[in-house]
């Protein structure tokens, strides 16, 4: 079980090692989203991040850190990945900036437009499976093979650590937060949120939310154990999955994580669109999930 100090600790460091490689992405007021209610809603854009997505903030961090142990070491550092699209842009731009080199691997039904990123990136990328939880496996076994490091997208706290300095900006930006809501998929990022903010801020509320198509993280804390879930398709592709049986995230999640709210596919649809209109920004599903989630339950905080 990890040592959710110490993940607060991780977090504070990761924040210092990686933040001049990555943006501090705006924490932006939406009108819309709290208009009537008796409080401020803000949207935080890991949109904007580099490569679009959270995910670039792990990669750093755990590359950044097998780069340092290597030069200790004097031995050279292989990696092997699996990624739906986001992980894989991320870690691509994170191990050609610390100079490793590695494998991705991706599922079948991996968005063509992130493989066209990852590809002029100058990843080195490889098809295996049908979902993502076979392409994870598959590349486990590949790393082992190989004698090489496997990158997780989240069961590794290396990788928590990084995306949990998110929360290091949200309390920066706005002291006086009192709720958070994100997308979880195996729990990388709400996780490492949700651990630096309840150790910062114990009266901060997490809500994590999911898409009812593919919500393992939910099931399997309902479930109290980590259990195998249909996943059925989704425009959270980015959250899409099944999680690991020793997952760190799911303790993590299952400690910090007070509330859940699962969206339908119409509702992602029309949070995706709300963005556009309102906000003049494209994001994709998963971006869109903790928006749904938001105007699912906003009635709670109507004046």
């Amino acid at each position: 079980m990890a040592d959710h100090h110490l993940l607060y600790e991780q977090i504070c460091q990761a924040y210092e090692r990686i933040k001049e490689f990555i943006r501090c992405t705006p924490l932006e007021r939406s009108y819309p989203l709290t208009e009537g209610t008796s409080g401020q809603v803000f949207i935080k854009l890991e949109s904007e991040q580099l490569t679009g997505a959270f995910k670039i903030r792990g990669a750093f961090n755990k590359c950044m850190l097998l780069k340092e142990r290597a030069a200790a070491s004097g031995q050279q550092v292989q990696v092997v990945t699996a990624s739906t699209g986001n992980h894989a842009m991320a870690c691509t731009i994170a191990m050609k900036t610390t100079q490793i080199s590695g494998k991705i691997f991706v599922p079948n039904n991996a968005s063509q437009a992130k493989l066209r990123m990852i590809n002029l990136m100058g990843g080195s990328v490889h098809h295996y499976g049908d979902d993502c939880f076979e392409t994870e496996k598959r590349a486990r076994q590949e790393a082992l093979d190989n004698n090489s490091i496997y990158i997780s997208p989240y069961n590794d706290l290396e990788i928590v650590a990084g995306q949990g300095t998110i929360g290091v900006e949200i309390l920066k930006q706005l002291p006086e937060v009192d709720v958070v809501m994100g997308c979880v998929g195996g729990g990388g990022m709400l996780g490492g949120i949700s651990a630096y903010l309840k150790a910062a801020k114990p009266s901060i509320k997490i809500i994590g939310c999911s898409p009812a198509n593919s919500a393992a993280m939910y099931h399997s804390i309902r479930a109290g154990k980590v259990i195998d879930i249909e996943n059925k398709e989704t425009l959270s592709d980015g959250s899409a999955g099944s999680i690991e049986e020793e997952a760190v995230t799911f303790e993590i999640c299952r400690k910090y994580i007070d509330e859940w709210v699962l969206v339908t596919e119409e509702e992602i649809a029309d949070a995706i669109y709300f963005m556009m209109e309102q906000h003049h920004k494209i994001i994709e599903g998963s971006a869109g999930v903790p928006i749904a989630a938001y105007c699912k339950m906003k009635e709670r905080w109507i004046k």
